[in-house]
């Protein structure tokens, strides 16, 4: 029912002729007013003074907009939310009578029930802020804390990686400090509530308590336009073709610069825009966020797929512009020729100590860095000497991997310079036999003279390139030692180039290299764990992997290596899989390789082509693929070297040596002398005598079963009673080391488990004697219908920690491979 009657039923009421009152009804400042008459006062006078009364209001009182039912409602209906017009519906309430308010068009009713719902969310309103206050203060101390986390990150990783970060990954670092030092800042200012922050602070403070109220139900947040747009499509087109070409911005805001090879993620987005706004003069961007938000959002439900607008960008790992004419579309058959494909190699380096923690001995990493080589498989292939040499060439180039951590008393230069060095002539002198030198006659065609040329070569080679590498980059300090070294380097390459001596002589009575190596330079790590696939490259049944390993052990003098394989493609027991996973996340960027760089006519006039024979042809086009097969692995480099790595790192990458420059260059000797199949042709081989050493020193220190190979310096002496030369003139560097714990079951406890390494036996054990492939094998060979026993299934997994499931299986690949045969 309506509080407020019809208005002529009002006045029809009041002045009917029977019932009705002795009244007069005036209209004073737009308002109707009922009086009634008596005999007290004197009406024509109070007419008067009313008069006089809207006379002055009239004169005083200017309306500066006119307010009515139509207008009002226009006004509610331009707001957002639903608690704004009941807001605004009090407020017209609280200034005007019950029936201004009814002709407003609100009813008074409804605006008392509304009253108490605005008096709630105001003191709502007000105890939120307060409370944002308090969560304000938490929040930029937990904002503060996280990003002196982060710097303090970036400069440990500087310090870490000092010998391993680019300029171009350097200043990218840098710059990113200095970004967050400039936040780091501004939090300060608002924890401080500094008068400069005063505003921000009350923003802030605002910004929490709409949240807090939005999430409690009180109010809803209002929906509406935000910032104008930072970035035009000028900055937007700029992106778009750094994404199509490949090329990111590196560096700080104030000194941009642009860099091509790498394929562009979110986190370059920043670094591009800025370098968009910086050439033209804009004022810059603090968040990517700001850029992402103009490609397509990742989730279409989102607030930021409501604020999208501008060009496309395929939402997820791998950015590309979404026209479809500007993409990079791959062909059919991407290197569809093998001479051009390409083999990345992985090598993760990882240091670290043990360290008792809770009662339990536990290995705490302190350097993690991965490392790739690529190869052009084709030319080079994967054979473990390729692995090895790949191996020692880092050594070469980043030593610090290869050494224990500690203060470094020389440069960085040097320290390469001289290992690379030390390499070259202990490997020589180490390789060169007595017996193998008088087996070279002066015969032609003769292979161990052939040989011997071979290696002097080799020698002549890799210094030079040692001295080479170093021209121009050491101290002034270390100019003296390097000087001196070269001298000698020098004299026994011109032995070497003319032969007219036996140049270890001459190695042996210079000491120089060798005192710099054990005086000057940090030790070589001690204790080696390889952990591995078994490819063909890397597995200890290839007689390549376990004669190099033994080959570097003696040259590094190590105290023990051991060589393990892991679980191809479980990252979790075999970490170099993270690294393969890097590798992939750098190179996949949809778009494909370019591998024609070169043709065989190259340079050539049509009349000299014309004048080519067949077979000259046939030869130019080969030394033009494997010219195009090293550039498509220079290009590979560039764009995986100093992406991010599986731990944090940034990888580096190289190029292999190519097949003359391998360090490891005698591998087919090597072969020939494995697969004789007697003694009266190994002899026959060039180097027989080298070889044949290494396999007797291999036999005395090395253990070697079905997926693992350990080797242990000074073993030896268990074995003859009594220590070789090697172990004679190399002593330990940590006499503590003995052979590696092998697993052994635990027995006293149900389920599948081993004894801790501690506890396992180690002595009259044989090698793989808990191994369970191994001794399903030796099982099978002797009995093949052992296994038909369900017990003896069930005995043989309690025995050697294995499940039933898995046993089975394998007897039934064992009962196939014998009907094949």
């Amino acid at each position: 029912m309506d509080t407020i009657p019809e208005e002529a039923n009002f006045r029809d009421h009041l002045l009917d002729e029977d019932h009705g009152l002795c009244v007069y009804i005036a209209t004073i400042c737009k308002t109707r007013f009922v009086i009634l008459q008596n005999e007290i006062t004197d009406t024509g006078q109070f007419f008067l003074e009313l008069e006089h009364i809207q006379d002055e209001a009239e004169r005083d009182v200017s309306v500066r907009y006119f307010l009515d039912e139509k207008s009002l409602s226009k006004i509610i209906s331009s707001m957002d939310t639903e608690y704004d017009r009941m807001a605004l519906k009090e407020v017209i309430f609280a200034v005007h009578s019950r029936t201004e308010t009814y002709n407003l068009g609100i009813k008074p009713d409804r605006a008392v029930t509304f009253l108490s719902k605005v008096l709630f969310a105001c003191e709502e309103s007000e105890k939120t802020l307060q409370e944002a206050a308090d969560v304000l203060q938490v929040r930029t101390c937990d904002r503060i804390k996280k990003l002196e986390n982060k710097v303090q990150s970036i400069d440990q990783k500087i310090e870490k990686q000092e010998h391993f970060l680019s300029e171009k990954r350097r200043t990218d670092l840098e710059g990113e400090k200095d970004a967050l030092n400039e936040r780091l800042d501004n939090l300060k200012t608002l924890r401080m509530n500094d008068e400069r922050a005063g505003r921000r602070v009350k923003q802030a403070r605002k910004r929490i308590a709409n949240q807090l109220l939005n999430s409690r139900g009180i109010k809803r947040r209002k929906l509406g336009a935000g910032l104008p747009s930072l970035l035009d499509e000028e900055d937007e087109e700029f992106i778009a073709k750094a994404i199509e070409s490949k090329s990111t911005c590196h560096g700080r805001r104030h000194e941009t610069t642009l860099f091509t090879h790498h394929r562009v993620k979110k986190r370059h987005f920043l670094s591009l825009a800025h370098h968009s706004l910086l050439k033209r003069g804009k004022k810059l961007i603090t968040s990517a966020t700001t850029v992402t938000n103009r490609g397509k959002p990742r989730n279409i439900k989102s607030v930021a797929a409501k604020a999208h607008h501008g060009k496309d960008t395929k939402a997820g790992v791998v950015y590309d512009v979404a026209d479809p004419n500007k993409r990079r579309k791959l062909p059919q058959h991407d290197f569809n020729q093998p001479q051009v494909n390409q083999t990345p190699v992985s090598f993760r380096f990882i240091k670290g100590h043990v360290e008792e923690i809770e009662g339990k001995n536990n290995l705490i990493n302190d350097k993690d860095q991965t490392v790739v080589i690529i190869r052009p498989k084709y030319y080079i292939g994967r054979s473990g000497s390729v692995w090895a040499s790949d191996y020692l060439t880092l050594c070469h180039k980043h030593p610090s991997l290869f050494q224990e951590s500690g203060l470094n008393p020389c440069s960085n230069e040097l320290n390469k310079y001289v290992c690379h060095i030390h390499d070259i002539m202990f490997y020589f002198v180490d390789l060169t036999m007595m017996e193998d030198v008088q087996n070279a006659t002066t015969k032609p065609h003769c292979q161990h003279r052939q040989y011997e040329e071979e290696k002097l070569h080799w020698l002549v080679q890799q210094s030079q390139d040692a001295v080479l590498e170093k021209e121009g980059i050491l101290l002034d300090s270390e100019r003296e030692i390097a000087n001196e070294l070269e001298n000698d380097i020098h004299g026994i390459q011109d032995k070497a180039q003319f032969c007219k001596q036996n140049c270890c002589e001459l190695i042996r009575k210079k000491e120089l290299w060798e005192k710099l190596f054990r005086e000057t330079l940090p030790p070589m790590c001690c204790d080696v764990l390889k952990a591995t696939d078994a490819g063909p490259g890397v597995g200890v049944s290839n007689i390549e992997v376990r004669f190099r390993d033994v080959e570097t052990a003696r040259m590094h003098s190590s105290d023990r290596v051991n060589r393990i394989h892991r679980a191809p493609g479980d990252s979790g027991q075999n970490k170099a899989e993270r690294s393969n996973a890097a590798i992939g996340d750098a190179l996949v960027d949809g778009g494909s390789l370019k591998w024609q760089y070169y043709g065989p006519f190259d340079g050539l006039a049509e009349d000299e082509i014309d004048k080519l024979s067949i077979s000259e042809v046939k030869k130019r086009e080969e030394e033009c693929m494997e010219k195009n097969a090293w550039r498509v692995s220079d290009e590979i480099k560039q764009v995986i070297d100093d992406e991010p790595g599986p731990a944090g790192d940034f990888m580096k990458c190289s190029v292999t040596t190519s097949k003359e420059m391998q360090f490891l260059f005698h591998s087919a000797y090597l072969m020939k002398y494995s697969t004789a199949k007697s003694e009266v042709r190994r002899k026959s081989i060039p180097g027989n005598t080298y070889f044949s050493k290494i396999n007797a020193f291999m036999v005395a220190h090395c253990d070697i079963g079905e997926m693992y190979f350990e080797y242990l310096k000074g073993s030896c002496e268990a074995k003859s009673g009594k220590r070789c030369n090697y172990c004679i003139s190399h002593d330990f560097c940590c006499s503590s080391i003995t052979r590696a714990a092998r697993p052994y079951p635990n027995l006293k406890i149900s389920g599948f488990h081993y004894l801790a390494a501690k506890d396992a036996p180690t002595a009259e054990r044989s090698v793989d004697d808990y191994h369970p492939r191994v001794q399903l094998k030796k099982t099978f060979a002797q009995n093949k219908d052992y296994f038909d026993e369900p017990n003896h299934i069930e005995q043989f997994s309690k025995k050697f920690v294995v499940a039933e499931a898995a046993v089975r299986k394998y007897v039934d690949h064992m009962k196939l491979l014998e009907l094949k045969h």
